[in-house]
């Protein structure tokens, strides 16, 4: 289970605040959970210092890059995205979806 907190917590082996996202590790479930701690995401390392997160979603994020083609395959054609505007998956020159293997942290900011 990801976790975060609307401030400063203690738990069993662990600390942290707003900023960060902790782990329970549960080593059994029911009436009383055991879990064992651990740190996921700390803000202050990651430029999100003294902040309060206010969502956490884990997954597949959006594309930010694509590679570009090396110098062997530069006058190979480049892969061009779907012409329809609600589309805005990546195909290959053959109309084959694109599956990108990212990790991105994006914290989602309530103002």
């Amino acid at each position: 289970v990801y976790l975060s907190t609307r401030g400063a917590f203690a738990v069993a082996g662990l600390s942290g605040g707003g900023d960060d996202i902790f782990i329970c590790n549960a080593s059994a479930s029911g009436a009383q959970t055991n879990c064992r701690f651990a740190t996921f995401w700390k803000g202050a390392a990651n430029g999100f210092a003294n902040e309060l997160l206010d969502g956490i979603y884990l997954g597949a994020g959006p594309q930010i890059a694509v590679n570009t083609a090396s110098s062997a395959e530069s006058d190979a054609e480049p892969l061009e995205r779907n012409d329809e505007l609600d589309d805005d998956v990546l195909e290959d020159e053959n109309g084959e979806e694109i599956e990108l293997d990212q990790t991105i942290f994006l914290p989602l900011l309530l103002r």
